[in-house]
């Protein structure tokens, strides 16, 4: 029986130090694993972040000089950019930046015939009044706009 014991022991002695290099291994990628998740979730909360950023910017800069957003529209859009937005926000949001985006088409439309119309009454009158329509409701989406995205601006709702 000591024997046995001697040769189980011969056996065993050589695969501890493999058995901990493997557990060690194993505890170094579950924590590689982690670290990646939180980049990750960095990673998106950024995205997610510059955009609320710049939409905030972009309806504040509306609210206040009404006349000089031609150029800030341009901008916009491409800041927008709606393959990348699905990707990062849920159906919520898309649809929120989808109605803002296309409210940006439209009044860039309107601006633009505005400046190439010759026509006072029908391309200057109606669109003014669309456009102070559109002018308004952004005014009025940037007084929600924190409250829009903070389920997607907090550290501890990143998925």
């Amino acid at each position: 029986m000591g024997i046995e014991n001697d040769e189980l022991s011969k056996l065993l002695i050589p695969t501890i130090p493999i058995f901990i290099v493997g557990l060690i291994t194993l505890y170094i990628a579950y924590q590689q694993y982690i670290i990646n998740r939180y980049k990750l979730r960095l990673d998106l909360y950024n995205k997610r972040y510059k955009i609320y950023l710049k939409l905030k910017e972009f309806l504040y800069h509306i609210k206040t000089e009404k006349r000089t957003v031609e150029l800030d529209l341009d901008n916009m859009i491409k800041i927008m950019d709606r393959n990348s937005i699905g990707l990062i926000f849920d159906v919520d949001i898309n649809s929120y930046l989808n109605d803002i985006y296309s409210n940006i088409e439209e009044l860039q439309s309107i601006l633009k015939n505005v400046l190439l119309s010759n026509d006072y009454e029908k391309n200057i009158i109606l669109p003014c009044e669309k456009e102070e329509q559109l002018f308004k409701w952004f005014e009025d989406h940037y007084k929600f706009i924190d409250e829009k995205f903070s389920k997607y601006l907090s550290f501890k709702n990143i998925k």
